[in-house]
């Protein structure tokens, strides 16, 4: 009787050690409706050719400013809503790009927020750059495969964040520009480059499928890696450029893709149409 008590002691700490090492969810959390945070409008400003020799950098300050609207993303799939020793977490990046008084509003990638099949449940979790977490949803009606983008909202509390204004226009090849994300699970991580080029690109998920884009991706070298989906690219103007997809694979050679700011532009006019006109 002692024996199978001390088992039973050991089987519940090993079960609450486990459960502490994976994602929390929060049950009381109840997604609202459509009506309480659908998207009326958004800012955008006409792109403006800024020549690679114009200004060199961003100040410190300036980084810090866009900083403040990188949000790391946990999408979390469970089966048992309770004891999550059974979940998958996957994370990228987002960028948040509008706000009203209730809400702010993040660009991330579609993949970014995919269901995994595998599992019943999905969550999503989003810390801002100072690491503090807020309940998240998809806006209904965002995901958009072919373009890999969708949208992320999640309600204010009291930290105040960046938000950060979409060019419509394609940046130039050869213009500065700087990638904020999440990568390898490391926070706020800044990274500089140019624009290479224009491309059609050919990427693999995380389960090893090929997916073939049909935009042309803005193609840069400022460094990018597993984790960084769904972050901004901005120029030093600070205004977002391209949403960060995917990277290359040789080692030798930084070779990052983005989704232009012009079609982001489009996808959300089109969104915000759709449902206006549901309505």
């Amino acid at each position: 009787m002692m024996k199978k008590l001390i088992y039973m002691i050991y089987i519940n700490l090993l079960i609450l050690m486990l459960s502490g090492c994976q994602p929390a969810v929060n049950h009381d959390f109840i997604m609202p409706l459509l009506e309480d945070y659908q998207l009326e409008d958004f800012d955008y400003v006409d792109y403006e050719q800024m020549y690679p020799n114009k200004r060199k950098t961003l100040s410190e300050e300036a980084l810090d400013h866009a900083v403040k609207s990188n949000v790391w993303i946990h999408n979390v799939a469970y089966n048992n809503p309770w004891l999550l020793i059974d979940a998958s977490l996957y994370t990228g990046s987002g960028v948040i790009f509008h706000e009203t008084e209730d809400y702010y509003y993040v660009l991330t990638n579609a993949h970014v927020v995919q269901k995994n099949e595998a599992y019943i449940f999905q969550a999503f979790e989003v810390y801002d750059y100072e690491d503090n977490k807020y309940d998240g949803f998809i806006y209904e009606g965002s995901v958009d495969l072919e373009l890999d983008l969708s949208v992320i909202v999640f309600a204010k509390e009291d930290t105040e964040l960046t938000v950060l204004t979409l060019a419509n226009g394609q940046v130039l090849i050869g213009e500065i520009v700087y990638a904020i994300g999440n990568p390898l699970q490391k926070r706020n991580v800044i990274t500089d480059g140019k624009v290479v080029s224009y491309n059609r690109t050919v990427v693999e998920d995380k389960d090893g499928n090929i997916n073939y884009m049909n935009f042309y991706a803005i193609t840069h070298d400022a460094s990018i890696d597993e984790g960084s989906s769904g972050g901004m690219l901005i120029n030093i103007d600070l205004y977002i450029v391209g949403i960060n997809f995917a990277s290359g694979k040789d080692e030798e050679k930084v070779e990052s893709f983005s989704i232009p700011s012009n079609l982001v532009v489009s996808y959300l006019n089109e969104l915000i149409s759709e449902q206006n006109n549901i309505d």
